[in-house]
């Protein structure tokens, strides 16, 4: 919710293990808070699978609560209250608790899975086919890739296929895609077959879903005067067009889009180094470049104070050769991700 950290002085810390526990405490008495006996003695014999095992500091009282019911505190993270990782308690706490961490989100814009009908009424190729390029192109299981805490509000996602509508495509002639025949409103698959007849019902039955999802990020703009925005996507090396590779040079296992207004230097060197770190071969603005960025804050109409970065990964790296999620790599994933935010407390 807007500014609560400060408004309320209340911070909610999720855990997933008993030692994680154990650190917050220490985290929370070195900081001067007051932790009763009934808090201290607690012993959690369950970790639930969205991570609903929380303490509650109180930055006003320094005092600390266990963490409520489970069903409470799902209903808090489906509401949009902030959770805090460990380590970016510690960060805060480092900090004086002087510094405001962004607020996340993360966005997910092609891995929609519905095709209403009064966009599929253009399509001129076999079902069988068009459903093939849906999946060829659709971001695949990307969303498991977010730490399970921020799939609340603090996801978004676009439930329309990516085929049909477009909603990260600019609308205009600015749109270097729309060259190409994939603007917002695709008439061509990534191989340059023709999927769709496109008129202009086609464009405006289009620009129905486009405009509500563009409002609705605003809104969240609107909500979160600073936010830290996570576009999440990925690839395969069967679809990259020719035009965005690099002669002998292999696809990343990590393309990281910026944009130089809106991507702080900063979280760029952050994300690389944690993920060169833990091995994965990265590149910046290769073979895909950029970050989504809301139409408030591109036009100065909004006061979000946004920085963003687009991490989009080769499917390689978190599937098996089934194209099925590898749990032990995607949960790596999920690390690495909540590192980066960590690292990110005082990002400016």
């Amino acid at each position: 919710m807007k500014d609560e950290l400060r408004k309320t002085g209340m911070l909610v810390v999720h855990y997933d293990t008993s030692d994680d526990r154990q650190r917050i405490l220490r985290i929370l008495e070195r900081s001067g808070f007051r932790i009763p006996r009934t808090v201290r003695a607690a012993v959690v014999t369950r970790f639930y699978p969205h991570r609903t095992c929380l303490i509650c500091a109180d930055l006003i009282r320094k005092s600390v609560a266990n963490s409520p019911q489970p069903f409470i505190c799902a209903a808090m993270v489906s509401s949009g209250v902030r959770l805090y990782t460990v380590s970016e308690l510690e960060r805060m706490a480092e900090l004086g608790f002087e510094c405001l961490p962004r607020y996340p989100v993360f966005h997910v814009p092609h891995d929609g899975n519905v095709f209403p009908e009064d966009l599929m009424a253009d399509v001129i190729i076999p079902a069988g086919d068009f459903m093939a390029y849906h999946e060829a192109m659709r971001d695949r299981h990307v969303r498991e890739l977010i730490p399970r805490p921020y799939v609340g509000q603090m996801l978004k996602t676009f439930e329309v296929s990516r085929l049909l509508c477009d909603v990260e495509r600019l609308i205009g002639p600015g749109e270097i895609m729309e060259r190409v025949g994939m603007g917002f409103c695709y008439e061509k698959a990534y191989d340059g077959t023709v999927i769709k007849r496109v008129t202009e019902r086609t464009r405006a039955a289009a620009r129905v879903y486009y405009d509500r999802h563009h409002r609705e990020i605003d809104a969240m703009c609107e909500r979160h005067p600073r936010m830290l925005f996570f576009d999440m996507h990925s690839y395969t090396d069967a679809i990259v067009p020719a035009f965005a590779r690099v002669p002998g040079r292999p696809t990343p296992d990590l393309c990281v889009g910026t944009d130089p207004r809106f991507t702080p230097p900063q979280l760029t060197e952050i994300v690389l180094r944690r993920f060169r770190e833990a091995g994965f071969r990265t590149a910046v603005n290769e073979p895909y470049s950029g970050v989504y960025v809301p139409e408030s804050v591109m036009d100065g109409s909004g006061g979000c104070d946004f920085a963003g970065i687009m991490l989009e990964f080769d499917r390689r790296v978190y599937c098996g050769g089934d194209g099925e999620p590898d749990r032990q790599q995607v949960e790596r994933i999920r690390q690495i991700i909540r590192a980066v935010m960590a690292d990110c407390v005082d990002l400016e």
